[in-house]
């Protein structure tokens, strides 16, 4: 199932583009459509979409029945349904009938195979995408973590479709930063006006000429990490079907989470954090993450130790 841009649950107000989440409401439908995912089991993957997308027995938006029917179908896994391979058998089946009437053809070979003819007409092209049957979806998402999820996948979107990103984040702004650098994005910190804060400002995808798809998929993986931060904003330029349009979200965006940062980024970061602890120094702490520092146009993003009357609270 393919979403086009156009296609993506949300309103504008002005020239400000508003995403429409996946919230509580939403939970009763969301729960019917899991149950319909889970009937999926022996369709034709084909068929699929038109399953999903039928009409539920609650009311449930379009679009966003259909963001959600998107991230359902690519939970379900398919299989090929035949006790033959495939592709060996249309290989034996257009080799005798380039000497054999079609019919007898696929009778040599069924009776080679040990199957009926029928059968072998049935998985003749059985490997084939959209040939494959469906199996049960292994691992069913509760109606919350499918909205979370679904929303995470809306915000990334529309990020994916930026031309300029500004990111202004407090606490875990650090690992944030380290993440933006391993990716190879464009970004510039500099810190809030009270210092309190790390601001990231990215060039988005599609003021790039080239690779916009691979640096428009590493600009969204930020977005995961951002509920660890005790506060976030993102404000981004984006295009949305031709239009130019303000991307804005910020703390308590219903978007579902990566896995929570690690305590130690090392075992000798560990090792020196429990040596420190043994010292019992009551004029020293140990901050995990401490606000930037600005030091003119360069911000310090991560101090390991710092004076106690130094630290800014």
């Amino acid at each position: 199932m393919t979403l086009r841009v156009e296609q993506l649950p949300c309103v504008f107000e002005r020239n400000v583009v508003v995403p429409l989440f996946l919230e509580e409401p939403d939970h009763a439908w969301l729960q019917r459509l899991i149950e319909r995912a889970q009937s999926s089991e022996g369709l034709r993957a084909a068929d699929v979409d038109e399953h999903l997308l039928a009409p539920l027995p609650l009311p449930a938006p379009p679009s966003k029945q259909r963001l959600a029917a998107s991230l359902l179908e690519r939970q379900l896994t398919t299989r090929i349904d035949a006790r033959f391979v495939p592709r060996e058998a249309r290989e034996l089946v257009f080799t005798a009938a380039s000497t054999s009437p079609p019919a007898v053809a696929l009778t040599a070979v069924a009776s080679a195979l040990s199957v009926s003819t029928d059968e072998l007409r049935a998985g003749l092209f059985a490997d084939l995408p959209g040939e494959r049957v469906v199996s049960a979806l292994v691992h069913p998402p509760s109606p919350g973590q499918l909205a979370a999820k679904a929303n995470l996948w809306l915000a990334q979107a529309f990020l994916s479709r930026a031309t300029k990103v500004k990111l202004d984040v407090k606490g875990s702004s650090r690992l944030l930063v380290l993440n933006a650098k391993s990716k190879g994005l464009l970004c510039t910190i500099t810190g809030s006006a009270d210092g309190s804060a790390a601001v990231l400002e990215l060039s988005g995808p599609l003021s790039l000429f080239k690779r916009t798809r691979l640096y428009g998929r590493a600009l969204a993986s930020l977005l995961p990490a951002l509920p660890f931060c005790d506060r976030f904003i993102v404000d981004a330029d984006v295009v949305v079907a031709g239009r130019p349009a303000t991307f804005r979200i910020g703390t308590g965006a219903p978007i579902a989470s990566s896995d929570p940062p690690k305590r130690f980024d090392s075992k000798a970061e560990e090792r020196f954090a429990k040596d420190f602890d043994k010292k019992r120094d009551r004029r020293w702490r140990l901050v995990r993450e401490p606000r930037p520092i600005v030091v003119g146009d360069r911000v310090t993003i991560y101090l390991p130790m710092v004076p106690e009357a130094a630290v800014a609270m």
